[in-house]
Order: structure tokens, then sequence, then C-alpha cells
């Protein structure tokens, strides 16, 4: 039995068939690009929190390394409050960077820090001159262990510092 220009049944039906598989398949290839879509910004939103934090933590290593200890009320404010916002940054790049990573910021940076916070402290309440001239001497030690440790960090942090879609 003919139908419509011509064609049987079984062939209209077979053209249904075929228009069918088209448009999953272009269902199909819209969803998938949908998912790189978002893989792909779901990459780029880790990169911008790993970013940040790595940032903030430079900014404030190197507020507490670059101190000069001229300053003594400066001294203070700033070797407590950049240990604090270190040990902060580094319990946060524990959540964004692989567990190395994390081990040498608390374990080499965040000590460090501690150390030199804790030492500027006791330089302003060191009177002899003599002790406060050994005190920073080893305060500009380890301050320089510090930005050494800083750059092992940067090492560590590099490859996941780029964006590979």
């Amino acid at each position: 039995m003919e139908t419509v220009l011509g064609m049987t049944d079984l062939q209209i039906k077979l053209f249904t068939a075929i228009a069918q598989v088209g448009m999953a398949a272009m269902v199909g290839y819209i969803a998938y690009q949908q998912w790189q879509t978002a893989r792909k910004k779901l990459k780029a939103d880790l990169f911008d929190r790993r970013f940040a934090a790595y940032r903030d933590l430079v900014q404030q290593v190197h507020r507490l390394t670059d101190l000069q200890l001229i300053d003594m009320d400066a001294v203070t404010n700033y070797g407590l409050t950049e240990y604090l916002e270190i040990d902060r940054i580094g319990r946060e790049m524990a959540w964004l960077f692989q567990d190395a990573t994390a081990d040498l910021v608390r374990k080499e940076v965040t000590s460090l820090a501690r150390t030199v916070s804790g030492q500027l402290i006791n330089l302003t309440e060191t009177q002899n001159s003599s002790e406060r001239m050994q005190l920073g001497r080893e305060i500009m030690r380890n301050q320089e262990r510090l930005a050494t440790a800083l750059g092992q960090v940067t090492k560590s942090v590099s490859p996941f510092l780029a964006l590979h879609h």
C-alpha cells in the first residue's frame, strides 16, 4: 500500500527512525558540549581559588620577610598578624592542593612564621642592646629561611597553577 509521495509504510518508518536517530545524536552532542563547558568552568574556578590562596600566602610571607627591624611599633603588629594570616592560608591550602604541598606550608612556612613572629615580639620586649642585636640576626636568618621555604612552596604549586583544558 502506498501513501504520501508514493512511499510505502515501511519507507516512512525508515525515514522516521533515521530522523529520530539524528535528533538523538544532536541532543547527545549538545549534552557533551555542556559537560565540557562545565568541566572547563570547574577548572577555571579551582584555578582562581588556588591562585588567590597562593597569592595571599606570598603577600603575607613577603610582609613578614621584608619587615625592617627599625620601626618597633610596626614589628609587634606585623609579626602576629602575618603569622595568623599565614596559618589561616595554610589551612585553606590543605583543601586546594595535594597533601605534600599542604604539609610543606604547614611544617615549613607556618612554623617559620610562628618562630619569626615570636622572635619579633621578644625583640620588642628586650632591653639589652647585645641581646637585641643577637635576636635581630636570628630574625634575619629565619626570614631568609622563610623566603627559601616559600620558594619550595612555589615549586610545589606551579603544576596546579596552569590551565590545561
